[in-house]
């Protein structure tokens, strides 16, 4: 078990009490227990969970009533099926944790994260669960952040307004 709740706290307490309706993309439902806290947080959210695999008759995703779609991430055709649910207020990619698979979610779902005054006042957060889960002597990691600093170095560099990386959790804020 993660404990992620002061991250997201930190970064997210600005949007809890948000009035108006939220956006929010999960890749990776598995049994749905997060999905199922962000019903919880935000019961007025859309809340749109992608996995690779059928999960949508288990309790707990069938509870949090989300919008749910099989797909990949990796895959550029799923992907569209999602981005076209948006606008986003917050992605959270807790799907295979491979380095090569969080930089395609991340180039092609980046766009799809409001900026602020796109309907709301508050800033689009895209959050990066377990990033060090799958590495044996955390070789990947390099990719990973690398591969990030470049991405909105280069392709976004205006609309990152910050990057924090915590123990095996990365919050990426747009401007």
């Amino acid at each position: 078990m993660h404990n992620y709740t002061g991250y997201y706290d930190r970064h997210l307490k600005h949007i809890y009490e948000t009035k108006g309706r939220l956006n929010i993309l999960e890749i990776g439902v598995d049994q749905g227990n997060s999905v199922y806290l962000w019903r919880k947080c935000f019961p007025k959210a859309n809340i749109v969970g992608m996995d690779i695999k059928d999960v949508s008759r288990k309790p707990l995703v069938r509870k949090a009533k989300i919008d749910f779609v099989i797909g990949d991430q990796i895959v550029q055709t799923d992907l569209d099926r999602v981005i076209a649910k948006g606008p986003y207020d917050v992605i959270i990619d807790d799907g295979c944790h491979h380095p090569s698979s969080i930089l395609t979610s991340f180039k092609a779902l980046w766009p799809a994260l409001r900026q602020r005054g796109q309907m709301t006042s508050t800033s689009g957060i895209y959050v990066i669960e377990d990033c060090f889960h799958s590495y044996k002597d955390q070789q990947g990691v390099p990719e990973l952040f690398t591969g990030l600093t470049e991405k909105i170095r280069d392709i976004y560099r205006y609309k990152a307004a910050s990057v924090c990386f915590y123990p095996n959790i990365c919050f990426i804020e747009k401007t």
